[in-house]
């Protein structure tokens, strides 16, 4: 069972289960970022009480958090993010380009969507390939944590990439064999107390939103608006203090089996985290970070990237 100290807000409770983080947490657990965005709009709006902080939550900088105000930016995570969208679906692409693909899962029948040549002139009646989509329906299910907690030096750039990183890192796993739920946040830590708010960004067996996964992950306003709200409006958090402590790397001890973690960016190295360097640029992504991201996955155990060389078993056999 998660071992979280408390879970003081949030209308999902059941992601705990998928934790097992530091005893001193406190977490805010969220159905959606829109759901996350919808309430903290409300609280905004009648001024909610125990409500002990608003600059940072509500009146941040454009060049801070990529947002003129946070109705904008509720208006961004419920409307969609034409610009986020377009950067991360065209990033996905470039870098989706320079990895290898698994054949997605097929069987042959009388009918089906394609045929084979081959077999129609052998005389097999079985030529017409079928995608074998109730088998894909039984894939084993996985969850990713993406912990978004970046400095503030981290802008929207680097962040946009970020997204298109996981969003290809999504379709290998999913390619593999495998379904993904992804969770979406930030983890903070002041003195030796954790806080920590996380959303759905996608479920198991849907596929990829890229405009949902665009605004959670490639989004300044998801974190410094959406999770700051969170922790800026309720009088649990109030430990967090008016700088909300800092970013904090999400250990591996975190993820429940079946669970795994990717980390944010920061200026150096981070237990399962992304350099500005890895990220600098959109080929960056495609041959520093998307590889990076593999294997951190493999070094957790991910049974999605079992044939890399930083996979455990493989570790072991060396």
């Amino acid at each position: 069972m998660a071992r979280i100290a408390q879970i003081i807000a949030g209308n999902a409770p059941s992601i705990a289960d998928m934790l097992d983080v530091h005893p001193n947490t406190t977490a805010s657990l969220w159905a959606s970022p829109l759901a996350l965005f919808d309430e903290m709009a409300s609280r905004k709006a009648r001024k909610a009480p125990g409500q002990w902080e608003t600059t940072t939550c509500f009146g941040a900088s454009v060049k801070f958090t990529g947002t003129e105000s946070f109705e904008q930016a509720h208006a961004l995570c419920r409307d969609g993010w034409k610009d986020g969208v377009d950067r991360v679906a065209s990033i996905r692409d470039r870098i989706n380009a320079t990895r290898a693909h698994a054949q997605r899962l097929a069987r042959w029948d009388v009918a089906g969507a394609a045929p084979s040549v081959p077999r129609a002139v052998a005389g097999n009646p079985l030529s017409m390939r079928r995608m074998d989509d109730a088998q894909a329906r039984r894939r084993p299910v996985l969850t990713l944590i993406c912990n978004c907690a970046t400095p503030a030096f981290v802008n929207q750039s680097y962040l946009i990439r970020y997204a298109a990183t996981v969003a290809a890192i999504v379709d290998a796993i999913e390619e593999a064999g495998f379904s993904l739920t992804v969770l979406a946040g930030g983890a903070g830590v002041t003195d030796a107390r954790r806080v920590l708010t996380v959303t759905t960004a996608k479920e198991a067996g849907q596929p990829v939103d890229v405009a949902r996964l665009a605004f959670a992950l490639g989004h300044p306003s998801m974190y410094r608006r959406g999770v700051f709200a969170s922790w800026g409006t309720e009088p649990g958090f109030r430990f967090v203090g008016v700088g909300f402590g800092i970013p904090e790397a999400m250990p591996t001890q975190t993820a429940q089996p079946g669970t795994f973690i990717l980390n944010g960016i920061h200026n150096h190295r981070t237990e399962n985290g992304f350099t500005v360097d890895e990220l600098e640029t959109d080929d960056a992504a495609a041959t520093l970070a998307l590889p990076r991201a593999i294997s951190h996955l493999a070094r957790q155990g991910c049974p999605a990237f079992a044939d890399h060389e930083d996979h455990p078993n493989n570790r072991a056999a060396a």
